[in-house]
């Protein structure tokens, strides 16, 4: 994600809170399969979506890779968990 590769990947909330709803390569496990069962029908779908991205859309998911990668960096969690723990510190000296 941080260089731009697309990933294919189940659809975990996680997952979906890292790249964005809407991020096109989640599939969806069948009902009442986990990860470890072959043959799920959307994945190889998504697998084959995947493989034959034009290098127009590859750019693009690149690049939105990269900004959804940058919510996660070292630098904007520790302004989060900064102002989190500002808050509560506050609070508890409030």
């Amino acid at each position: 994600m941080a260089v731009g590769v697309p990933i294919l990947l189940p659809r975990y909330d996680a997952r979906v809170d890292e790249l964005g709803e809407n991020y096109p390569f989640f599939w969806d496990l069948e009902e009442g399969t986990t990860i470890k069962d072959g043959n799920q029908k959307d994945f190889l779908d998504k697998l084959k979506k995947i493989t034959s991205l034009n290098k127009e859309k590859r750019q693009e998911l690149q690049v939105y890779l990269k900004e959804r990668a940058l919510r996660h960096s070292k630098e904007n969690v520790a302004k989060v968990i900064n102002t989190e723990l500002s808050f509560f510190w506050e609070s508890y000296n409030g």
